[in-house]
């Protein structure tokens, strides 16, 4: 409610999406205790296989490999896994390097029909919103009782890639252009000096 007041009072209006968790759902779950909801074992055959797109435009290979990004060759797309904030595997998110950037729509998609593929008892429909991305293992390097041990709030997953490859390891992501009411209480969980890059 506050927040719908400051953005009331700043002429701007909030309007959540059909996917997204209501602030009186999200008061009733704890984001820092997640179910693992991939197994593991599905990173297995894409590991070691970095996208050479990536590379190409300036990754480098162990910053992509300290992010688990892998290639899907029978895809053609780069895999993102997105781990939750105790470093549970949540989901994977794919990006096809063909895709037109002045589409419309999202250009990262879960995996989840490929999941279910090779894991049929897999039945949930991910949502990235539900998490944070990189906060499991950024978590390590802030205090939110410390002014100098801050985190850097960036938008997406190869920003966030960048910026850690730039040298600054408490880089976080929304994995997105808006944030969800769950990204909410996990940064407000979190507490600390925040540095937004969006």
């Amino acid at each position: 409610d506050a927040a719908k007041e400051l953005l009331k009072d700043a002429g701007a209006s909030w309007t959540p999406r059909a996917h997204d968790i209501s602030f009186s759902q999200t008061r009733r779950r704890d984001p820092h205790t997640e179910v693992q909801l991939v197994p593991e074992e599905y990173l297995a055959p894409f590991k070691g296989a970095a996208p050479k797109y990536l590379v190409e435009v300036g990754f480098k290979l162990p910053v992509l490999k300290r992010f688990e990004v892998a290639w899907d060759h029978k895809a053609g797309a780069a895999l993102f896994p997105v781990r939750d904030y105790n470093g549970n595997l949540a989901t994977v998110v794919s990006r096809d390097p063909g895709t037109d950037p002045e589409q419309k729509g999202p250009k990262y998609l879960p995996h989840f029909r490929q999941i279910r593929d090779i894991f049929p008892e897999y039945n949930v429909q991910p949502n990235p919103k539900n998490h944070i991305y990189n906060a499991w293992r950024a978590k390590n390097y802030w205090d939110a009782n410390d002014p100098e041990k801050w985190f850097i709030l960036v938008e997406g997953y190869k920003a966030c890639i960048w910026v850690e490859q730039a040298g600054f390891p408490n880089v976080v992501a929304l994995q997105g252009s808006y944030i969800s009411g769950t990204q909410i209480q996990i940064l407000s969980k979190m507490g600390g000096f925040l540095l937004l890059l969006l």
